[in-house]
């Protein structure tokens, strides 16, 4: 199976194409940034003409102050770029079985207990970023079938957000 992927460099991204690749026997096709470029529409359109699967995990970290320049880096790596994929489904003639589009567990209110069923929304730029990406990624072209996953806080001892937590605490 041939499986593109945003943010493929990434943490999680790094960590499924070699699950994929390795596990799997998967071909993955990294989608760098530079096919999400103005003017790059054609080439995102043929690699995508190849691919049975696409796998959106663009985003820019979180994990940064959110000065007004970040907020907008974060904004276009999520929802932009999802547009541009949306754009070349759109144009490819024959279409992937599935898209799946990460999006994150800051779209729902803190400190209320969730499931997959939960449609309450929090407040606030996180919240907001959450519902303008999973907005974009619902125009996904019939007949692919799309899956949203809200992902939190990757913990893991080689890296994600429990290596930026201990940080703090390997200097006492």
């Amino acid at each position: 199976v041939n499986i593109a992927i945003t943010g493929a460099t990434g943490y999680i991204g790094k960590h499924l194409s070699d699950y994929l690749t390795e596990k799997g026997g998967h071909r993955v096709i990294p989608l760098g940034r530079s096919m999400f470029r103005e003017g790059m529409s054609g080439l995102l359109i043929r690699t995508l003409a190849h691919c049975d699967v696409v796998i959106n995990l663009a985003g820019a970290p979180v994990s940064r102050r959110w000065t007004p320049e970040h907020k907008k880096e974060m904004f276009d790596s999520r929802v932009v770029v999802t547009h541009r994929i949306i754009r070349a489904l759109n144009a490819v003639k024959t279409k992937p079985g599935l898209m799946i589009s990460v999006s994150a567990a800051g779209y729902y209110p803190p400190g209320v207990e969730v499931d997959e069923y939960t449609r309450t929304r929090g407040d606030g730029f996180l919240a907001d970023l959450c519902y303008a990406w999973e907005k974009e990624a619902r125009r996904c072209p019939e007949p692919v079938r799309l899956v949203i996953a809200r992902l939190g806080v990757v913990l893991s001892p080689d890296g994600g957000a429990m290596q930026q937590m201990f940080r703090p605490l390997q200097s006492v």
